[in-house]
């Protein structure tokens, strides 16, 4: 199910291009920082990771990956990665949509002839940015743990219910709307999701720790979710084969900069079609939404990113624009606040190392 290509180290890349003693004293900042927030926070384990101009800066991992071992978390420690994948899966989408096999304004019971006729005016465009109409969870779909063998088999739970609205009108949030890409990605390559991921996205980029999150297949390099802060409680087992796509893989904050990175160095999807990805196709509805990933803006600084958040984790990842800086964080523990302020406080680190190594070269 896993990509295992070996990741080719970038320490000897990285001292090319940015002075070794800054990166040290940037390792060593965020080091001390993410000791202290999982002190002050209580969360089991804080892994992040940070790039630019097509590198990986740093991953590092502070806590324990598992209170009851007492193992401790590293850079290659797995989290689940709730939305986030929703990300994942739009970069990979968007191959196709380069290669000429998919148009953004195809119907999707074109691809998925088995949805009901009240879906025929829903097109790939409105799933991408959920302004489809399709419903989001009803109370008890969140963390379901019942085993789906085929997305068509996932979409009983919601397909026969009425759209909330016109495709298009209106915005309102729907991992269920979303997941359909799945459908649509293995009736166009007459592929398994898990092998076109890892052909499109997983192998070409080595991200070797990113994968679907099969139920049963299990590795040491996952971390145990937790509810609470306040507890040491392990989150209930749940089965994501309803939203691969929606929210259900694992993997990394390095292979997740790795991936941005990629994008921006045009090794994923040519610049026309990371153009497109970005855009916002419903501005009146929707003025936030791209394909997939969302703009965000706080105090001034601009970013295309994502959240996530599912049993006993939290992620988030974001590509601030004008730093051209990529900041991702996982905590395997489903209720932990503090993933803005956290990557806010990671970009003021490597911002500011940064501008010692141009002020040193100058």
């Amino acid at each position: 199910m896993k990509a295992r290509n070996s990741i080719v180290p970038c320490a000897l890349i990285l001292c090319l291009s940015l002075n070794c003693a800054a990166k040290g004293n940037i390792e060593s900042e965020v080091n001390a920082f993410l000791i202290k927030q999982v002190e002050e926070t209580g969360a089991p384990s804080l892994s992040v990771s940070a790039g630019r101009a097509g590198e990986v800066l740093f991953s590092i991992a502070q806590g324990v990956a598992n209170k009851s071992t007492g193992k401790k978390a590293d850079k290659n420690t797995q989290y689940r990665t709730g939305s986030v994948s929703k990300v994942i899966g739009t970069t990979a989408f968007m191959r196709l949509v380069g290669a000429e096999k998919i148009k953004l304004t195809d119907g999707i019971r074109q691809y998925l002839p088995y949805l009901p006729a009240h879906y025929d005016k829903i097109q790939i465009r409105h799933i991408l940015t959920h302004t489809s109409g399709i419903r989001h969870y009803r109370y008890g779909e969140y963390g379901t743990n019942i085993h789906y063998p085929t997305l068509r088999d996932a979409t009983k739970v919601f397909r026969d219910d009425a759209l909330l609205f016109v495709p298009g009108s209106r915005y309102q949030y729907s991992t269920y709307g979303i997941n359909l890409i799945q459908g649509i990605i293995e009736s166009v390559t007459q592929k398994t999701l898990s092998e076109f991921m890892n052909e499109a996205l997983f192998i070409p980029l080595n991200m070797s720790n990113t994968e679907l999150e099969v139920k049963g297949e299990e590795t040491s390099q996952y971390a145990v979710g937790y509810r609470s802060f306040m507890s040491s409680y392990q989150v209930k087992d749940i089965d994501v084969s309803n939203k691969y796509i929606g929210g259900g893989m694992r993997t990394t904050p390095e292979d997740l900069v790795t991936m941005v990175q990629a994008i921006n160095s045009g090794k994923v999807v040519n610049d026309t079609m990371r153009n497109l990805m970005l855009t916002v196709p419903f501005p009146e509805v929707a003025n936030d939404r791209a394909l997939g990933w969302r703009w965000l803006e706080y105090k001034g600084v601009k970013a295309f990113a994502h959240t996530g958040a599912i049993n006993g984790f939290v992620s988030f990842l974001a590509h601030f624009v004008d730093e051209d800086i990529t900041i991702a964080i996982m905590v395997n523990q489903d209720d932990y606040d503090y993933t803005g302020a956290t990557s806010y406080k990671l970009l003021e680190i490597v911002r500011s190392g940064l501008e010692i190594v141009q002020q040193d070269d100058n």
